[in-house]
């Protein structure tokens, strides 16, 4: 009977979040959901998203960016495009059927990013490359999973609730698409601040030896963690204790950037 209105607070509290996360956000922003299935350099979602990757993850790390200019993921857009990125940052999971993108537009500019490549349909990043086999160390995940990654945004809105809210809109996501797992690459060098989040945000760590990641960044070292997403046929715990407390978070930080003329 407990675990029968556990369920039932977990669906009320899930169809509120849904219902509710356009209605919440602040005045001028949007999220979006999105796939992909070629480079369009016409596509103004593409050229926002992927410029931004750019600009944080290449242009802003100049000159020492990891990223040389015949990197897999970086690209020149059309000379005809009328963008303000003139440079790109992608690569072939962006453009697997089953990928979706999540943006957060401040009017019309993508300010955060983030990419969801669902392991149902297609190879992670980490097993094409051969960075870590998977599925083979680790048979008892199944194939129900996403890979969160390309996680940017502009240096103006971290720390305010945007990041969050994309998170929590990438959540409503994982639920209603009955994903299984989220399973992740984190640098070893945020292994302080992995540890910080998991007083609040479950997760299991895979490799106890950190895989490197070298065609993406030479030398780069990372460590794989899976978040529990759904268990058997339901999200209850997942609704409850990461998406609710988040929820909470997004609608504290949107008064908190209110007042301090964040948004």
């Amino acid at each position: 009977m407990l675990r029968n209105i556990k369920h039932t607070i977990a669906r009320k509290a899930f169809a509120h979040i849904r219902d509710s996360y356009d209605k919440m956000l602040p005045t001028g922003m949007r999220a979006t959901v999105t796939g992909h299935t070629v480079p369009d350099p016409d596509c103004a979602i593409q050229n926002g998203a992927f410029g931004l990757r750019y600009q944080q993850m290449v242009a802003a790390k100049e000159p020492n960016s990891p990223f040389p200019p015949d990197h897999y993921c970086v690209h020149e857009t059309s000379p005809t495009q009328k963008s303000v990125h003139t440079m790109l940052f992608h690569d072939p999971c962006d453009f697997y059927p089953s990928t979706f993108h999540i943006d957060m537009w401040k009017q019309d500019t993508v300010v955060a990013t983030s990419r969801y490549v669902d392991g149902r349909d297609e190879k992670l990043e980490m097993e094409s490359f051969g960075w870590y086999d998977l599925r083979g160390s680790h048979p008892e995940l199944g194939d129900n999973f996403v890979e969160p990654s390309r996680i940017v945004a502009c240096k103006s809105v971290r720390g305010s609730a945007v990041v969050p809210l994309m998170y929590l809109r990438a959540n409503i996501e994982f639920v209603e698409k009955g994903v299984g797992k989220m399973i992740g690459s984190v640098n070893v060098r945020a292994m302080k601040l992995l540890a910080h989040y998991k007083s609040w945000s479950r997760y299991n760590v895979l490799n106890e030896t950190p895989i490197s990641t070298d065609e993406f960044i030479p030398g780069n070292k990372c460590i794989i963690v899976s978040q529990e997403i759904t268990n058997g046929d339901h999200a209850s715990d997942h609704v409850l204790f990461n998406m609710f407390p988040t929820y909470i978070v997004c609608r504290a930080m949107i008064l908190h950037d209110r007042f301090t003329g964040k948004n």
